[in-house]
């Protein structure tokens, strides 16, 4: 059950400080929504790239129910710097504003921090897009996410790669960022639980040690089948690029993190890549998404990429659940989501806060994307 997916923002406002300041209010009316929810997401600093997106997707949500003149919702939307401090400032202003309910986020160190200042305040938190399976285990707040998880799309890459290009997988990764880790973890299980071959492990913690990984990478190609790179969306397309000047050639997998213009912007079209997508709104798109592509590149100017479908979606169901409330509070009417038709695929929490959804599996050839697969992945730890 849901309503119609929604289009005026009611309200915009921008953490500044350590306070809360308006900065306009678009098609603002008289009805004054008596949900009031935070979005939070990372408009500045070095995971904008994922963050930037999510905040217009969150935008647009709210622009959409807001245009007959009755917003569902009350919104305050926080930029939380990439900076888990930023992030802690705003959870505590959210605290004393008696917030009900804060989705966002495309990291888990910001919403780790900001869920950390909101135990026992009761306030649901919705996740767009960090996708640590176990922060609802370790977090004495209601949870939810809206996205996949980094379990089961590191199982989904390690099937893909498997599948299309043989057994054996060199894994590299970023030894100092908790989503970087956490994917690498879930990548060796998958390829153990699949009955593969880890041909290495190459950790890295900055351009020395990722330099030495390129060259054992390098060293080891006639072993492998596959790279999968964990890697941050600030760096990623440099990362893929420095393996290939190195003469890498081999197929290079990776996570959600790629689905950033940042894959893009090396120096040289980049080719022979596939990454994790939340979603995916090119050709052959569900009609779902093509209408939300499609208001999203008029709103905006440019394509959406899967986190601005997350930060549509997020809001969408917020606006959802608050109309479902009839008195409860946001996180039960959240709890009772069941099927929610969203942009990036059903969401559904009946059966706890994270939702079975399937990984898009994109291609990027000549510096160009493409629909690869899709699928659930049949084999998902989770520790």
């Amino acid at each position: 059950m849901h309503r119609a997916l929604p289009i005026f923002v009611h309200r915009l406002l921008t953490l500044i400080g350590s306070g809360l300041c308006a900065l306009h209010c678009v098609g603002c009316a008289a009805h004054t929504p008596s949900t009031h929810v935070m979005f939070a997401f990372d408009r500045t600093g070095s995971f904008a790239g994922v963050g930037v997106p999510g905040w217009n997707g969150a935008q647009l949500a709210m622009t959409q129910d807001a245009a007959d003149g009755s917003p569902t919702i009350d919104a305050t939307f926080v930029d939380t710097k990439s900076n888990p401090a930023s992030a802690r400032e705003a959870g505590s202003a959210a605290r004393r504003a008696k917030t009900q309910a804060i989705a966002g986020f495309a990291d888990n160190d910001q919403f780790l921090a900001m869920a950390r200042t909101l135990g026992g305040s009761g306030i649901a938190m919705l996740s767009a897009g960090a996708t640590d399976p176990r922060i609802p285990e370790t977090i004495h707040t209601p949870i939810f996410m809206a996205c996949f998880t980094d379990n089961v799309q590191a199982a989904a890459m390690i099937q893909f790669g498997m599948q299309k290009f043989g057994p054996r997988c060199t894994l590299i990764f970023d030894s100092e960022s908790d989503y970087t880790l956490g994917l690498a973890t879930y990548a060796q299980d998958s390829i153990v639980a699949r009955g593969g071959v880890l041909v290495t492990q190459l950790a890295y913690s900055d351009s020395i040690g990722y330099a030495n990984a390129v060259r054992t990478a390098a060293s080891r190609a006639n072993e492998t089948d596959f790279i999968l790179l964990a890697a941050l969306p600030d760096r990623c397309g440099w990362r893929v690029r420095a393996l290939r000047d190195a003469g890498v050639s081999l197929p290079i997998l990776g996570g959600d993190s790629f689905d950033s213009p940042e894959i893009l912007s090396a120096d040289a079209p980049i080719d022979n890549v596939y990454y994790a997508s939340h979603a995916w709104f090119g050709r052959g798109c569900t009609p779902r998404a093509e209408a939300f592509a499609t208001a999203y590149m008029k709103q905006f100017g440019v394509a959406p990429t899967s986190f601005a479908g997350l930060g549509f979606d997020a809001a969408g169901l917020l606006i959802d659940a608050a109309a479902r409330a009839n008195g409860k509070s946001l996180s039960d009417a959240l709890a009772r989501t069941t099927h929610y038709e969203g942009v990036t695929g059903a969401i559904s929490f009946e059966n706890g806060p994270l939702p079975v959804k399937q990984v898009w599996i994109v291609g990027v050839q000549s510096g160009r994307t493409s629909l690869i697969d899709t699928f659930t992945p049949t084999v998902a730890q989770r520790r």
